[in-house]
């Protein structure tokens, strides 16, 4: 799905009219989910429904987040159908699939997928930047808190340069055992790569593999090996269930979707960023955080943060709400709790859907050019990543 999530055929609309037939039930619930009445878009059946194709003006944003929704739902449809075959042919052999938490990947909910395999597995590729350490370690923390803190596999990250960014940088010496044991610390109870002897023809001969073109006499080689020896040394700890931090960020795939469509408040918005910052603010600050899906059982202790929460169901709303009870904190950051399920914004003033747990009433969203500064209070901050931190 990394490559060909969006279908958006014949074929598909009529899938997708089959999806919102299973979970309205009716056109009038449809109706009232999308806002409907806004620009005379009401639909009188089903079967006038369309995927949300390129259109003159701005697209039905509950629509854009129910087709991203059935998406999801339609590759994950095709995993299971490929489980139950192998269920069938080989029923005592674990099954499990490559998810791929990383950068920005998206569009499938793998919190809703890991149930779905015997245990769970990703990809990782690391893109050269300023936080791609901090990434690297994000996406760890996150195949471990979807894995719901039990071991997973690492299936498949580079041995030194991949072959299809822009400048294909290639890890210096160190950097190979580096990135592979970020993830046996985050619970990866398997070291994999692609690819085994590197390929000397087809579109990807320059990605690296573990035993370069240059043969078993190269730097690459000698580091894969010495990699095995430290995992050796390691193998007692390797494959541990993750003890719980104290500091939990919830990340929410739903969100993400809803923050990233066009539309919102600025264009600077990005749920992905904003969840990345808060973590590398906790690591500068030598804190440990596990990040955990917002479907996660929550601990009703120590600190849980949701950043740009932007969507509250009623069941999520009523566990923020047990954890607080319960004597947790909740730091509640800029753009969450804003809408329901449906993207209808809680009326009376934001945050609406955590108002009553924040104390705290917001009149109007105020977004701020890049750059610009504003005074609170007589105190200075600037918009950028230093604001959450």
């Amino acid at each position: 799905g990394c490559h060909n999530v969006h279908d958006y055929s014949d074929e598909a609309a009529d899938a997708f009219r089959v999806w919102l037939a299973e979970r309205y039930g009716d056109v009038a619930t449809l109706n009232d989910a999308w806002s409907t009445t806004f620009w005379s878009q009401r639909y009188a059946d089903f079967a006038e429904v369309l995927p949300p194709r390129a259109t003159t003006s701005f697209a039905n944003p509950a629509q854009q987040l129910d087709f991203a929704r059935f998406s999801s739902d339609a590759l994950k449809d095709y995993l299971i159908a490929e489980r139950e075959l192998l269920r069938r042919i080989t029923p005592d052999v674990p099954i499990t699939t490559n998810f791929m938490i990383m950068g920005e990947t998206k569009a499938m909910d793998y919190a809703d997928w890991a149930h779905e395999v015997d245990f769970v597995s990703n990809d990782h590729y690391r893109h050269p930047g300023p936080q791609d350490l901090d990434e690297l370690s994000f996406s760890a923390n996150l195949t471990s808190g979807v894995a719901l803190g039990a071991p997973w596999y690492l299936m498949e990250h580079s041995p030194s340069a991949v072959n299809w960014q822009h400048v294909n940088v290639a890890k210096h010496a160190g950097e190979l055992a580096r990135d592979a044991l970020t993830h046996l610390a985050h619970g990866a109870d398997a070291i994999a790569y692609f690819q085994w002897r590197q390929s000397q023809g087809g579109a990807e001969r320059h990605h690296s593999a573990m035993v370069p073109h240059a043969g078993r006499d190269s730097r690459i080689f000698r580091e894969v090996v010495g990699l095995g020896h430290v995992l050796d040394r390691l193998s007692d700890v390797a494959g541990a269930v993750r003890h719980d931090a104290d500091v939990r960020i919830l990340f929410d795939w739903q969100s993400w979707w809803a923050v990233d469509l066009d539309s919102q408040p600025s264009s600077l918005l990005r749920y992905k960023q904003e969840a990345l910052d808060w973590y590398t603010a906790l690591l500068d600050a030598g804190v440990r955080a596990d990040v955990v899906p917002a479907s996660a059982p929550l601990p009703g202790r120590g600190l849980v943060i949701v950043p740009m929460l932007h969507v509250v169901d009623d069941a999520l709303r009523a566990r923020l709400d047990a954890h607080v009870a319960a004597g947790g904190s909740l730091l509640v950051t800029a753009y969450s709790g804003i809408a329901d399920e449906r993207l209808h914004t809680a009326l009376g003033g934001y945050p609406g859907r955590l108002r009553h747990l924040l104390g705290v009433r917001v009149d109007e969203l105020l977004p701020v050019l890049g750059g610009e500064t504003i005074h609170v209070d007589g105190l200075e901050a600037k918009i950028g990543r230093a604001s959450c931190r």
